[in-house]
């Protein structure tokens, strides 16, 4: 590890930049949503422009990384080596994720899942795919493209960067309905899932595809709040019937302790693999 001095101010640095852009971000947001409120949108429709609005966040990024050359390599330097292996995994296993953490949170009594009523109609489900799939891009170019990346070059020391980065992804979350204790736990161990998968894979496809089929499947999928954000339309019919080992009434399924053993666990497991796949001689990372 480098000077603590350095590392120290450069942390600062990081923070103070991102939340800079993000700051910024959020006016403009904060005009868009005033302007699709106006459109009196129909159900589903209306979720898919919210999702959008994080389009603000990475022309934030975009324009930063043009106008400031020397940062322009963290935030998009995972995403220029395309694997749709990586892609697939991913997408498969924040599926299954977040399918285990609803199969509990229904075995458990606290929520009821049931099909929804009436016809479907399927344009906001592909539309919705596609504006989760921006949103969760653009917080993964935020959290692992820019602070792991930055911290990781600044600091040599892959661990701190890896955790640094996981604490700040669970921050901004702390505006959210419900954030509490068991919320800051899960967020941070599913940003050490997706910071370890990026430092192993060297790509942040994994990352994003996973990110977005956690939130697609809560959201759309099953009609669950993402990080206390409640749904509106969803493919099923979701009861809440209380809070519990598997749920949280306020922030969702990721407010619960179930939710952080699983998040957790494929931590572990991402952390297990990414060392058997490295060299054995490998020493840099090392708990």
């Amino acid at each position: 590890m480098k000077n603590k001095r350095i590392i120290l101010e450069q942390s600062v640095l990081t923070v103070v930049i991102i939340y800079g852009l993000a700051a910024i971000a959020r006016i403009f947001r904060s005009y868009y949503f005033e302007f699709i409120a106006g459109l009196n949108l129909v159900p589903g429709i209306d979720r898919v422009f919210l999702y959008l609005g994080h389009m603000w966040f990475l022309l934030a990024f975009v324009f930063f990384s043009w106008a400031v050359k020397d940062e322009a390599k963290y935030f998009f330097s995972g995403l220029k080596k395309k694997n749709w292996m990586l892609a697939l995994l991913g997408a498969i296993t924040g599926f299954l994720m977040m399918v285990i953490c609803i199969t509990a949170a229904s075995v458990s009594g606290n929520i009821i899942v049931k099909p929804a009523s009436g016809p479907i109609d399927v344009l906001p489900f592909i539309l919705g795919a596609v504006a989760v799939f921006i949103q969760s891009t653009t917080e993964e170019i935020e959290s692992r493209g820019f602070i792991f990346s930055r911290l990781y070059d600044k600091s040599g020391s892959a661990p701190y960067a890896i955790i640094m980065s996981a604490l700040i992804f669970a921050a901004t979350h702390m505006s959210k309905p419900g954030f509490g204790l068991v919320p800051i736990l899960t967020i941070t161990a599913c940003g050490l899932v997706y910071a370890l998968s990026y430092y192993y894979f060297g790509s942040l496809w994994f990352a994003c595809f996973n990110h977005m089929m956690w939130n697609y499947t809560q959201d759309f999928l099953f009609g669950l709040p993402n990080s206390g954000t409640p749904s509106e339309f969803s493919l099923m019919n979701t009861t809440i019937r209380s809070s519990g080992f598997c749920y949280d009434e306020t922030f969702g399924i990721e407010g619960s302790w179930f939710s952080f053993i699983v998040m957790s666990a494929a931590a572990l497991i991402i952390f297990i693999v990414g060392r058997y796949c490295r060299n054995k001689k490998y020493t840099d990372f090392i708990i």
